[in-house]
């Protein structure tokens, strides 16, 4: 048996016989403490893995809201060319204002025929509201379908997410394994 009476002597002691020092390490550390570093590397690895996770949705993300800026840009273009296209509307509807002024002044058989131009321009006006009408449908039916989507997207991501928790939980599983074969070598190892 040996002996000691400072801890410098407890030391070399140590230093000289590594059995010893694991034995006594196990004694006097709990296992969660000697598992600390596997454990704290395993926390380690998950973290990187969902900081990878989660970049590859930021990207994801990133792409998507690029579509869509796009896609804004584009239709801020057409509101633009429908704004000029209004402008001269307007202009062209002064002009016929000031035509019909005139006419006024003419022949009862030239009023008929404005009346009938302006019927015309009615019924387009018309066209154009069932257009606009059809196109607001079109555009509710585009945010429904894009809606709809996003919905599909998130709960694909959150089978994801319900797979990888299974992964964890299945790596978990063998790491316990492990650590029973170990604990079995370790004691294989002492018996010997």
């Amino acid at each position: 048996m040996t002996t000691f009476s400072t801890v410098d002597e407890l030391v070399r002691i140590l230093d000289a016989d590594p059995q010893m020092a694991e034995a006594l390490r196990a004694r006097v550390l709990t296992r969660e403490l000697l598992d600390l570093p596997e454990t704290v590397a395993r926390l380690t690895a998950r973290f990187e893995q969902s900081d990878r996770r989660i970049n590859v949705l930021e990207q994801h993300m990133e792409k998507h809201f690029e579509e869509l800026n796009k896609r804004m840009e584009a239709l801020d273009r057409r509101m633009s060319t429908l704004d000029q296209r209004i402008a001269i509307l307007r202009g062209s509807v002064d002009l016929l204002q000031q035509r019909l002024e005139a006419f006024e002044n003419l022949v009862d058989a030239r009023f008929d025929i404005l009346e009938k131009r302006v019927g015309v321009l009615e019924k387009q006006i018309a066209e154009l509201t069932k257009r606009v009408e059809l196109l607001e449908k079109r555009l509710e039916a585009f945010e429904k379908s894009v809606n709809e989507r996003f919905d599909k997207v998130d709960e694909r991501f959150v089978k994801v997410d319900e797979r990888f928790d299974k992964i964890d939980e299945r790596f978990a599983k063998v790491d316990e394994r492990f650590d029973k074969v170990d604990a079995r070598f370790d004691k294989i190892g002492r018996a010997l």
